[in-house]
């Protein structure tokens, strides 16, 4: 808190600073007030030495008038910064203590300070860097949840068509308010909403946005929405209609019914309904290829550039295989499709210098050659022909060549032999992705995880229908939002029937491999800023019944932040991740490690997978190598799913389809040492460190544990064998799997202890609400401001988990399925700090006598499973599971420093 010597050396550096500005300009005047709000008293201007003036100053005689504006808008941000981070529920609007600098600002404009100045290096205000006293005067405003400023700015009629120096409009400050302030708070968010309407009664619109709403074709105030919270608010204000607010969440009634009663999902039906479709097709087994016709072009000239691709036995064959799939004849303009064999794809490369040669290309990239061992002459001769080019052209940088490259997305699995009882359900997947950067490299990252669901879907089901896979360009992560196209949100909402298998829901499966990553400090530091009524926690509370209602199936990554980013001990939180059916998926990989024995590779959990993930699964393989990221083990775990809900989804639900994945999951896996933190300039790859047998704790249904690969790593042919016997004990004892109804049950005054040091723990006991085998479990877990402890669960069996941390204080994970549990039963969260009155759990189940629990006591029988509260190195017991202390210091987690790009 600024002390009073501060105040008095701000009042008096002001007041010096306004008695100059009365007399004449000149070269003694005082220099503008600086940054630092602890310098010393200004000196007097009369025993400054005269000086010239710089020409700026003579050009412009209100030089130091705009820089002593300047300086006071920046004093004020830093007081009202300094002031909200010390005083609880502070209040600018009422302070008295900053009127003096308030009044300054309004004096200084009121002599003529120009409200457009542009400040060469730009200024810091709040957290927002500007380049003029206007954009300033609209985030201070927004600190201040008062127009004051504003409107005395708006009165001196400066140019509201200004652009910043990073491209914003005034109107994009406006609305970048208005959305940060529906993560604070109602107060927030109509102070926000104030200016942006001062700004509407001064004839700018949401259509001034240049970059805040870019891409969004209708510019209301629904696509202003941040989260529900603030959708809510802006309904309350008359802002956005009933029936708008209904849409965003659940799509409209044209696009729910168009598209859950289709018997096929068209990329032209998803576009009709707002979805962006990018065709990936040819990065699918198979292809095809597409390519465009010249004029130039004929059925032979395409025959000769692609018969040894094709792996056509001559060019006769090739002619025929070409035909064969291409219904219309050739024409210039129009595409023509190159069929190929599942192991090849045809891709482009940029040529880096001018003057390189096919030679060249040929062996820079031979590893990736379609055809292992082929000479260097051999490519640069197909390359030549495919490229329709003499072999001795002189190529320019930035050119593109096609490519023929190796495809072995398809070949980290196996030929999967279904039941004979299996059927074709219609099933769809949904690879969807959007990129919240500006620069997008040829959608590679969205390319590469339709490959992978396609090429897994190839690899356990070569018949398998390839259409049933479509792409959707969005972000999904701040979903519910009118950002996000109609159609995907009408897929999101499809209400189930009774879990039924024909409940549209289960026909629709998402996978998604973006998400949310903070260094662990700052995640840190805003986990302790969030105040008890954090409005991600009401947005996200708002949203559970519709989710709960609806059940998306969708297959979230969980981030590859461990080792890479310093991410810590958290997870993703985000709505989306909330769904009963959401499954965050981490990744292992078949490879190397500093302590196996030389050219000996074995299956490792990931050092980048974060913490949280429900389970792992292997990541496939890209041109001969294996891929690094969550982002790739997710798809192909939603393709394994779809199939096998395409085989079986008539007779297993989601829940008995993942739990067969679960319990019988791989844990004969090594895991990696952690190191600490470690300061190499590069992140080690997983050869430089040491491999270390993966440990887990069973829960009180017996499901292994382990911090960042949740109940092991998924394994397709061990995954089959369980749904058979699903299948077979539901009909052996005419078993259902029934979903209770979901129901939140919040916490009551807690029971207060301390430990031998002394140290405060609350202890939260809350009933479950009826009997139920537990499914996955939601808990909303906000806490006070600088008040932000960690959690330990505790179940009626008696297992314990530390809860991994999130970003929005609100977390889901399947790692306490399976235990059974009796109304009355009481769970138990303990802490050392309190927990705000509405934080709770979310209890997701089945009816008692259910085929999911059967299936446990099953795989528990024959050794699958473990028993209950165990602890296990691999796949062997070791002991009984351990209390968690809750004061024990967390080890440091790998990555930390320095923080190195991270992803998905």
């Amino acid at each position: 808190m600024a002390t009073v010597q501060k105040r008095a050396r701000l009042l008096a550096a002001a007041g010096l600073g306004f008695a100059t500005l009365l007399g004449a300009f000149n070269a003694a005047a005082i220099s503008p007030i600086n940054d630092n709000l602890d310098r010393p008293q200004t000196p007097d201007p009369a025993s400054l030495p005269v000086s010239p003036p710089p020409l700026s100053v003579v050009i412009d005689p209100l030089y130091h008038l705009n820089n002593d504006l300047v300086a006071e808008m920046r004093a004020l941000g830093r007081l009202i910064e300094e002031r909200s981070g010390s005083i609880t529920n502070y209040n600018p609007a009422t302070d008295d203590y900053i009127r003096i600098n308030i009044d300054t600002i309004k004096s200084l404009l009121d002599r003529g300070a120009n409200p457009n100045f542009r400040i060469e290096k730009g200024m810091r205000v709040g957290k927002t860097s500007v380049s003029s006293p206007l954009f300033a005067a609209i985030q201070l405003s927004a600190m201040m949840m008062t127009t004051e400023i504003l409107d005395h700015v708006l009165s001196k009629n400066p140019d509201l068509q200004a652009i910043d120096a990073d491209g914003w409009s005034v109107m994009d400050y406006a609305v970048s308010n208005l959305q940060d302030a529906q993560l604070v708070s109602r107060e927030k968010v109509e102070a926000a909403l104030r200016i942006v309407q001062t700004l509407e009664a001064r004839g700018l619109t949401l259509n001034d946005t240049r970059e805040r709403l870019k891409g969004v074709a209708q510019r209301d105030y629904a696509a202003t929405a941040k989260n529900l919270f603030g959708l809510s608010v802006l309904r309350d204000h008359g802002l956005v209609p009933d029936d708008v607010y209904r849409k965003i969440i659940t799509g409209s009634d044209a696009a729910r019914d168009a598209l859950l009663n289709a018997d096929t999902i068209t990329p032209a039906l998803l576009q009709e309904y707002g979805a962006q479709t990018p065709d990936f097709t040819d990065s699918r087994p198979g292809g095809p290829f597409r390519v465009t016709i010249t004029a130039d072009d004929t059925l032979d000239t395409i025959v000769t550039r692609f018969a040894s691709v094709m792996g056509a036995i001559d060019l006769d064959h090739a002619r025929t295989l070409i035909t064969q799939a291409n219904d219309t004849p050739l024409s210039a303009g129009h595409t023509v499709n190159i069929p190929l064999p599942p192991g090849r794809e045809i891709g482009t490369i940029s040529v880096y210098s001018t003057g390189a040669t096919f030679k060249l290309l040929a062996e820079g990239n031979a590893t990736h050659y379609y055809r292992p061992g082929a000479s260097i002459k051999t490519i640069a001769a197909e390359l030549a022909a495919m490229n329709n080019l003499p072999i001795d052209t002189k190529l320019e940088s930035g050119q593109k060549i096609l490519f023929p490259y190796t495809n072995d997305s398809h070949t980290h699995v196996k030929l999967i032999q279904p039941d004979p009882s299996a059927a074709r359900n219609p099933v769809d997947l949904f690879v969807i992705e959007g990129n919240p950067l500006p620069i997008k490299v040829e959608d590679a990252h969205h390319r590469d995880t339709y490959r992978i669901a396609a090429g897994t879907t190839y690899g356990l089901n070569p018949a398998a229908d390839m259409n049933r896979i479509h792409t959707i360009e969005t972000l999904p992560i701040d979903y519910p939002s009118a950002q996000i196209p109609d159609a995907l949100r009408a897929l999101f909402s499809a209400n189930t029937r009774n879990d039924a298998a024909d409940s549209p829901n289960n026909r629709m499966v998402f996978t998604h491999s973006m998400g949310t990553a903070i260094k662990e400090n700052a995640a840190n530091d805003a986990r302790q800023a969030r105040t008890a009524n954090d409005r991600n926690v009401e947005s996200i509370a708002m949203m559970l019944d519709p989710l709960n209602q609806s059940k998306p199936i969708i297959f979230n990554a969980a981030g590859n932040y461990w080792y890479s980013y310093g991410a810590g001990r958290y997870m993703q939180g985000y709505t989306l991740t909330h769904s009963p059916r959401a499954v965050l998926i981490g990744a292992s990989a078949i490879a190397k490690t500093k302590n196996t024995a030389p050219g000996v590779k074995m299956h490792v959990m990931t050092h980048y997978s974060s913490y949280g993930a429900d389970v792992c699964a292997r990541v496939p393989n890209f041109r001969g190598e294996i891929m690094t990221g969550t982002s790739f083990s997710t798809p192909s775990t939603a393709a394994q799913y779809r199939q096998f809900a395409e085989w079986y989804g008539d007779r297993l639900s989601f829940e008995e389809i993942m739990a067969a994945g679960l319990m019988s999951a791989d844990r004969d896996v090594l895991d990696v040492e952690n190191i600490g933190k470690y300061t190499a300039s590069l992140p080690p790859t997983l050869a430089t460190l040491n491999s270390v047998p993966a440990l887990y704790t069973t829960n009180g249904g017996g499901l292994p544990r382990h911090e960042r690969c949740g109940a092991g790593v998924l394994e397709p042919q061990s995954w089959h064998q369980a749904l058979q016997k699903t299948l077979s004990l539901k009909a052996q004892f005419n078993l259902t799997a029934n979903m209770v109804s979901h129901q939140r049950v919040t916490i009551k005054n807690a029971f207060t202890t301390s430990d031998a040091n002394g140290v405060s723990e609350y202890i939260y006991r809350i009933p479950v609400p009826t009997d139920m085998t537990l499914g996955k479990l939601t808990f909303l877990l906000p806490q006070f401001q600088n008040a932000h402890s960690d959690v330990v669960v505790r179940t009626p069996a008696g297992f314990e988990m530390l809860l991994p941390r999130t970003y929005t204080d609100v977390l889901s994970t399947f790692a306490f399925a399976y235990e059974d549990v009796k109304v009355g039963d009481v769970f138990e969260l303990r802490t050392t700090q309190p927990l705000a009155p509405q934080a709770g759990i979310v209890f997701n189940g089945h009816a008692p006598g259910n085929s999911i629990a059967a299936l446990r006591d099953y795989l528990r029988g024959n050794g699958t499973l473990p028993a209950p509260l165990k602890t296990m190195q691999m796949n062997t017991v070791t002991g009984d599971a351990q209390p968690v202390n809750i004061h024990k210091a967390l080890p440091e987690t790998p990555g930390a420093k320095p923080a190195f790009p991270g992803g998905f």
